[in-house]
């Protein structure tokens, strides 16, 4: 499966490892991909790098992994993404992480889904830290943590649906 990951920090590059190492093309993100070429060339024939647009187009799945702050405007950059799968990674915290942003009336996918129009919306990992998906303890014998089933969890999971 062909994998955008918008937002290539502590999240978007550990699923992107975790996901690369179980045979998915990942496209790494950034509005500077010159800081992803070292990513990518770390993880192999796997792993390329580009801005949101191309990621967009690269990809079957399209996750994004950007601080609450950026999360509209990294979408905005993206262009259309009508019929894909997005994974929205995003936690809605104020810049200064005192507390939610967004979520009293409305939720971070919601606001996501009317940003990303006719994109299919799956709130996934965030509640994950990053170091747990770096660690090999994400793993339980033969079971693997959801980081490794993107396929399953983002195409048969119902969504929001961008208007």
């Amino acid at each position: 499966m062909k994998i955008g990951i918008i937002g290539s920090g502590n999240v978007g590059s550990a699923l992107g490892k975790i996901w690369a190492s179980n045979g998915n093309e990942i496209m790494f993100s950034s509005r500077h991909p010159e800081n992803l070429k070292g990513l990518a060339e770390s993880i192999g024939k796997n792993a390329c790098y580009g801005l949101p647009a191309g990621a967009a187009k690269y990809s079957e799945v399209l996750v994004l992994s950007v601080p609450w702050t950026q999360a509209i405007d990294a979408l905005k950059s993206a262009g259309s993404i009508n019929g894909k799968v997005l994974i929205d990674c995003t936690n809605p915290l104020k810049p200064d992480m005192s507390g939610l942003a967004i979520g009293h009336t409305t939720s971070a996918a919601e606001e996501v889904a009317k940003a990303a129009p006719g994109a299919k919306v799956v709130k996934a990992f965030n509640t994950t830290f990053a170091a747990l998906m770096r660690s090999p303890s994400r793993t339980f014998g033969s079971q693997k943590a959801p980081a490794s089933t993107v396929e399953t969890t983002a195409l048969q999971r119902p969504s929001f649906q961008g208007s």
